[in-house]
């Protein structure tokens, strides 16, 4: 027979020896069914992590499955009106192994009296500790209960169930893990509690699933090597081992040298020891994982350590020259710009999008089009060197400005040479409008409403030459004001404001965060790396190669215009 089972009928025939022992000559008072749901070990073990409870007492490994019932009548003060003992027996037999079988059960009477009407409240728990005491983080469930006046005494099992369970706040974490790491269940798995980038709930499944058995969810740097858990996490080096002075990758730049950056600071600091991590002012952390943080052809420590130019800003690089996408990229299907979730989906307020472009040859294709799940989308293209923008409904097309129109065509651009187009479409003013060289060119007037929401852009289908640059997407329609003025700047990225948070303990922190900003996407092509920095999102998040809030790329090979530009 199974050990699991020995214990089962071990424990469901101590059960009916204590039920025959306690049940009284008269009918109990209160009767019910206690089942467990933990799986509580209550151990110091790491792998899994079970540990004890404070006050610290009792055998490891061992636990009591005791019932009490309370009476409620001061509800700040319930006051114990008897016990019993599920598992063992007896006050005085020794402790049961733990865990016990999940969904094991037993029956519970308590009473020898007719109690008086009032309120009354069942808990049930394990006793880690040996105090006949529950402590908050031992696993527990309880119920209460009224009896009324026209009440016999007695209320029945079916309705006093009481499951015991490890997460008695159903917040994602078990309780004896919370006390054991943040002395209280104050905490749920979302937060954050020593600000290390990873929520508790997080540090809760590495340990747990042992793959970091030694993190310290209280302490932001667990392994005491200067860099933050969830930096470390996030390329994949070892929160728990002290690689400071390791090189991840062929920079020849430490970890810690990249995770402080040009300015020495990092992202996080413990200014005042305590383990609970502060926000800092930098945003300079490279990746341990690329010698090239910003992808622009220069490695990390030659722009750091000889060209004196900034590793994780593309833009700031010897590497730097003026340079354009090549429309004919991917030519029949075009280049799909990636980023998280749907960051380019204006939604149904509109949206602008405006480029320079400079055809050639080729003056039939699609420049940019939104391909969303729902029926809404558009396309903006040019139609024998004549810019056009269409709405369409599934295949219909709803709304067209623009373009070979039966009314009359608007005039050709002139090929080999650069022109700024914009396109606007205003659900509020009921139109959508083309704007060339800053100028407003031509608007027309529509009724459909439509709803962009989930989606990738792409550029460049269809054309065997010519140029794009300067790709800019807005998600509310830009005036004729803002178009003109910006047509022939560089757009500056957005930047940070420094912002005041306040922790559990009250304490107030100065932290930084990313301004929301409607500049959705920003492509400037100048960057002579393998990849498309999307500057509406600059240095707002950690580098993440291929997607994220810090860098978006252009899905498709390396493409050159002039001094080895790519894309």
């Amino acid at each position: 027979m199974a050990k699991h089972q020995i214990r089962l009928l071990i424990f469901g025939l101590v059960l009916a020896a204590c039920s025959h022992v306690l049940l009284p000559s008269a009918m109990a008072q209160v009767s019910g069914t206690v089942i467990n749901n933990s799986v509580w070990k209550n151990n110091d073990s790491n792998v899994p992590p079970h540990w004890h409870v404070a006050p610290v007492g009792g055998t490891s490994g061992s636990g009591r499955v005791i019932v009490v019932l309370f009476s409620l009548e001061d509800p700040e003060n319930p006051q114990s009106i008897t016990t019993q003992y599920l598992l063992p027996g007896s006050a005085t037999s020794n402790p049961t192994n733990l865990p016990i079988g999940m969904g094991t059960n037993g029956v519970y009477f308590l009473g020898d009296a007719a109690l008086a009407p009032g309120d009354y409240r069942l808990r049930a728990w394990i006793d880690g500790n040996e105090n006949y005491e529950w402590d908050e983080g031992e696993p527990s469930g309880k119920k209460d209960l009224t009896l009324s006046g026209s009440d016999t005494g007695t209320s029945t099992s079916e309705a006093n169930i009481i499951t015991i369970k490890d997460d008695t706040d159903d917040d994602g974490l078990d309780d004896w893990w919370e006390v054991r790491w943040f002395h209280d269940l104050s905490q749920s798995a979302s937060m954050d509690y020593d600000n290390d980038g990873l929520s508790n709930g997080e540090e809760y499944e590495l340990i747990d699933s042992g793959i970091y058995v030694e993190l310290a969810p209280d302490n932001w740097d667990s392994d005491a090597d200067g860099m933050d858990d969830e930096w470390e996490h996030f390329y994949g080096l070892a929160p728990t081992v002290d690689d400071a002075t390791e090189n991840s990758d062929t920079d020849s730049l430490y970890n810690i040298d990249e995770y402080r950056g040009p300015d020495g600071i990092g992202w996080r600091s413990d200014y005042d020891g305590n383990g609970i991590a502060e926000y800092t002012p930098s945003r300079d952390a490279m990746s341990p994982r690329s010698s090239d943080s910003d992808r622009d052809g220069v490695s990390d420590d030659q722009e750091m350590l000889w060209d004196l130019t900034h590793p994780v800003h593309s833009m700031n690089s010897t590497n730097l020259f003026p340079r354009s996408l090549d429309m004919s990229v991917n030519a029949s299907a075009g280049t799909v710009i990636t980023g998280p979730g749907s960051v380019y989906a204006f939604g149904s307020g509109g949206g602008t999008v405006e480029f320079w472009v400079y055809p050639e040859t080729d003056g039939d294709g699609i420049i940019y089009s939104f391909d969303t799940v729902s029926n809404s989308h558009f396309r903006i293209s040019l139609d024998d060197f004549r810019p056009k923008m269409e709405l369409l409904n599934g295949l219909d097309v709803m709304a067209t400005v623009g373009g070979i129109d039966p009314d009359g065509a608007i005039q050709k651009l002139e090929p080999n040479a650069w022109t700024h187009i914009a396109c606007v479409i205003a659900p509020d003013n009921n139109t959508i409008e083309l704007y060339v060289d800053g100028v407003l060119l031509i608007a027309q007037k529509t009724f459909f409403k439509p709803n962009f929401d989930q989606g990738s852009p792409r550029v460049c289908s269809g054309f065997t030459d010519g140029y794009l640059d300067e790709l800019r997407i807005w998600n509310y329609p830009r005036t004729s004001a803002d178009v003109e003025h910006w047509a022939s700047r560089i757009y500056p990225a957005p930047g940070y404001v420094r912002q005041s948070a306040v922790r559990r303990s009250g304490t107030v922190v100065d932290m930084y965060q990313y301004t929301p900003h409607p500049l959705l996407g920003y492509f400037r092509f100048d960057d002579g790396g393998d990849s498309v920095e999307n500057f509406a999102f600059i240095n707002s998040g950690l580098y993440r190669p291929g997607y994220g809030a810090f860098t978006n790329y252009l899905t498709a090979p390396s493409y050159y215009l002039t001094n080895a530009a790519v894309i």
